[in-house]
């Protein structure tokens, strides 16, 4: 077996290098300078809450000078509560300059925005985010539409990655999640407001979308999220006083109470739980989307979403991004005690949470690399502990039995 064991660490260097050869460098680091920018392109129309006609327009970003055949889509939709933002709005614009200078072609779009009544509600807020994800689709449709017609901006459609911030975001995870009949709201009447796929344009062509790209978003319903779903990158900050971190009420204007909604903590709980691939970080102490306005933040969260998404690439499949900072628990399954092994040997503070993002315990141990904590007061089941110091934090999941 010995002699074995070469050759196979051999084999594994070659297809390591094979995998990253194939993406040409690319999507990794920006290796263009310069962005080609076509603005206000109408993708569809529907009618409003406010029963007026709108035209939905998007702007499309591509690597200039750029002679790849096929490359990858990221769409993203902006903020501001559904009731206010534009595709113009300056943290999707930077993103979406980003990751055309690495190679993609990107998307800012517009959607439909408001409410039927004046004072926000909960059937109106659940008719917004349904409405916008009716728009949403018919912008990925229309991309497969022009695929199909001459692919002028020479997309790849078998890699089409839909995200957004705030409330953005909120549409990419409905888009994602909220995909059956069943599940959906009783506030939602669809002989008013269209079937699932929406009549905002691009009827007939594919909604296929890869994977979604959650900055500071929320869920309606955790439930949602089916076993090995749609894989998700989610990033979010402890201190979100606009969307929750956890599952917890969303309030509109600060002060106007909506409805309980599953922010990136808990959904990034679910899909540790179910298997769906979900790559999350948390902005310690951080409030609601802190890239907006910090050059620090945007890097962080330019950098985070990248790697979620070349892994996602089929350039660059099988290639696991490499955490930093690595926990391991022991035993697992645990009785009365759990040992934490770190790689960091200082003292850290820790969290540990049921699956349905409920703080079970919490404290500060001061670490010589292993740690044992008390667990004698939680019930049996799946939880999820938290290590953090400064802005580095690490997840873990363990089985507590009698």
């Amino acid at each position: 077996m010995n002699k074995l064991l070469p050759l196979v660490l051999l084999c594994i260097a070659l297809q390591y290098n094979l995998a990253k050869a194939q993406c040409n460098g690319r999507y990794q680091s920006e290796i263009f300078t310069e962005v080609t920018k076509t603005s206000d392109i109408i993708f569809g129309s529907n009618v409003t809450a406010q029963g007026e006609n709108q035209d939905f327009t998007m702007d499309i970003y591509e690597p200039s000078n750029d002679s790849e055949p096929l490359r990858p889509l990221f769409i993203l939709g902006h903020g501001g509560s559904f009731v206010a933002g534009t595709k113009d709005d300056n943290d999707v614009v930077t993103i979406c300059n980003a990751f055309a200078k690495r190679g993609y072609v990107t998307a800012s779009y517009n959607y439909r925005l408001g409410f039927a009544s004046l004072v926000p509600n909960k059937p109106e807020a659940i008719r917004a985010v349904y409405r916008a994800v009716q728009d949403a689709k018919a912008c990925v449709r229309w991309f497969w539409k022009t695929a199909r017609e001459g692919n002028p901006y020479k997309i790849d459609t078998n890699q089409i990655f839909l995200g957004g911030s705030s409330a953005g975001a909120f549409i990419a995870i409905h888009y994602a999640y909220l995909n059956e009949e069943s599940e959906l709201p009783s506030d939602i009447d669809m002989s008013q407001l269209g079937d699932m796929s929406g009549n905002s344009g691009n009827q007939g062509y594919p909604e296929q979308i890869k994977a979604i790209v959650n900055l500071c978003g929320a869920i309606g319903d955790i439930s949602w999220i089916k076993p090995n779903d749609t894989p998700i990158c989610s990033m979010h900050g402890t201190n979100d006083a606009t969307v929750p971190y956890y599952t917890e009420m969303l309030y509109m204007l600060g002060f106007i109470p909506i409805m309980e909604v599953s922010g990136s903590y808990s959904i990034d709980s679910m899909c540790q739980t179910n298997g769906t691939l979900s790559s999350f970080y948390t902005f310690n102490n951080a409030p609601h989307v802190p890239y907006l306005g910090s050059a620090a933040y945007m890097d962080t969260t330019v950098n985070f979403v990248t790697n979620f998404l070349y892994n996602q690439l089929e350039c660059a499949t099988g290639i696991e991004s490499v955490n930093a900072i690595t926990i391991s628990i022991f035993p697992n399954p645990a009785g009365d005690f759990i040992n934490i092994d770190r790689q960091i040997k200082e003292a850290f503070d820790y969290r540990i949470f049921s699956t349905d993002g409920k703080l079970m315990l919490s404290s500060n141990l001061n670490d010589q690399g292993r740690s044992g904590i008390d667990i004698r007061s939680l019930p049996n089941g799946i939880y999820f502990i938290e290590t953090f110091q400064s802005n580095t934090i690490q997840r873990s999941k363990f089985v507590k039995i009698k």
